[in-house]
């Protein structure tokens, strides 16, 4: 049962990101899973960190906020084209007027 509403997920579930009323918010819908929110003031956001893992056969993307109270919230990830998180990552970065940091392993625009 749990497989089969977890491939039902997959297929039918969308991510949604917003920044509005001084928040940043991704959600996946319409079918609930666990852990399957992120709500942060963006305020509290000090930077946006963009990783790509390569596996070999396997790429995966991930996005993170770093909190001013030091604290990682992970925001999204995907194993689709790299070029969409880094699309989504300027876009909010933008959009909340941060600019972008060289990190060792992070992705820069």
């Amino acid at each position: 049962m749990l497989l089969t509403y977890s491939a039902l997920a997959a297929f039918l579930n969308r991510t949604f990101v917003c920044v509005a009323g001084g928040e940043l918010i991704v959600r996946h819908g319409p079918l609930p899973l666990f852990g399957n929110r992120a709500r942060v003031k963006t305020s509290l956001v000090r930077h946006l960190d963009y990783v790509v893992t390569d596996a070999g056969d396997a790429i995966e993307w991930k996005i993170s906020a770093d909190l001013r109270d030091g604290t990682k919230l992970k925001l999204l990830k995907d194993h689709s084209n790299t070029a969409a998180g880094l699309f989504i990552v300027e876009q909010l970065e933008d959009h909340l007027n941060i600019r972008d940091r060289h990190l060792t392993g992070v992705v820069p625009r």
